[in-house]
């Protein structure tokens, strides 16, 4: 029994030598740095921008902006990204609003959360839960409360019923096995 959680232990260490180490090296902070400075800090801001000045005109001159943006850095723009951002083309040529509306939508989400998560990486100051849970308004904090007192009184009925459907299903499964007619 020592020997085995001696090996847990050892393949828990090497495991993670081997994945946090390689993220951590310092071409792999540069790589974020360029990306966060090439690629997501400029589209986060075109988008910001596009935000408070909400017009077709705008939106099409933005496109054209993150268009320039993604071809200088090719290499830096993740993949995800780059195939909503064609779409998104795609769907203005095509003039199809609820594509627009919605790609649009993914495009800046997807901005937002790879930006905030470089960031972070690098140590750079961040949104975080605590911090928007303080400036949220009162009708969103009770909402928040509520889920949580919610999901603190549905836990234990949830766990029971898991537990009930496991034992249930196997006690099913034995008495299915034990009782089946033979075909013989």
């Amino acid at each position: 029994m020592v020997t085995f959680d001696l090996t847990a232990i050892f393949i828990a260490v090497i495991g993670f030598i081997g994945i946090y180490l390689p993220l951590n090296s310092p071409r792999k902070k540069e790589i974020l740095k360029e990306q966060l400075f090439q690629v997501f800090a400029p589209i986060h801001k075109l988008l910001k921008l596009k935000n408070k000045k909400a017009t077709e005109n705008t939106l099409e001159n933005s496109i054209k902006e993150i268009e320039q943006i993604i071809s200088n850095n090719y290499i830096l723009v993740p993949v995800r990204v780059y195939e909503i951002f064609y779409c998104l083309q795609i769907a203005i040529i095509e003039k199809n609003e609820n594509d627009i509306s919605k790609l649009s939508q993914d495009f800046a989400n997807l901005i937002d959360a790879n930006y905030d998560f470089v960031r972070k990486k690098l140590g750079y100051p961040n949104k975080s839960f605590w911090n928007n849970f303080k400036i949220a308004d009162k009708e969103y904090r009770k909402i928040f409360y509520l889920k949580l007192v919610y999901f603190v009184i549905a836990l234990p009925y949830l766990s029971f019923c898991v537990y009930a459907i496991i034992c249930a299903d196997h006690k099913l499964i034995t008495a299915t096995l034990m009782y089946t007619p033979s075909l013989a």
